[in-house]
Parts: C-alpha cells; sequence; structure tokens
C-alpha cells in the first residue's frame, strides 16, 4: 500500500514478493532502451516542429 497502489487492485493479488531498489543505471535503463522509451518519445516531440 505504500507504493501508490489501490486497495481494491491489491485485494486482487493473491502473492506478496520482495523487490530490490533500482539503481541509477535500473532508471537510465528503462528511460532509454525500450523500443518506446520515454527520453525517445520527448526527443521525437521536441524535433518534431524543428524541421
Amino acid at each position: 500500500m505504500n507504493f501508490g497502489l489501490i486497495p481494491e487492485f491489491i485485494g486482487r493479488l493473491p502473492i506478496l514478493t520482495a523487490l530490490e531498489e533500482l539503481t541509477e543505471s535500473d532508471l537510465v535503463r528503462i528511460l532509454t532502451e525500450p523500443k518506446n522509451a520515454l527520453v525517445k518519445q520527448y526527443q521525437a516531440l521536441i524535433g518534431f516542429g524543428r524541421r
């Protein structure tokens, strides 16, 4: 409940698990590596009007 999940959603999950903290490099990978990465989307949006 401390991570922003609503109680209605939590009540439907029967499994508990331990998670490790993300490092700064993990966060950078998440924001830059996927095909639809957030950083790539912003780069495309910012560069859209410069043509």
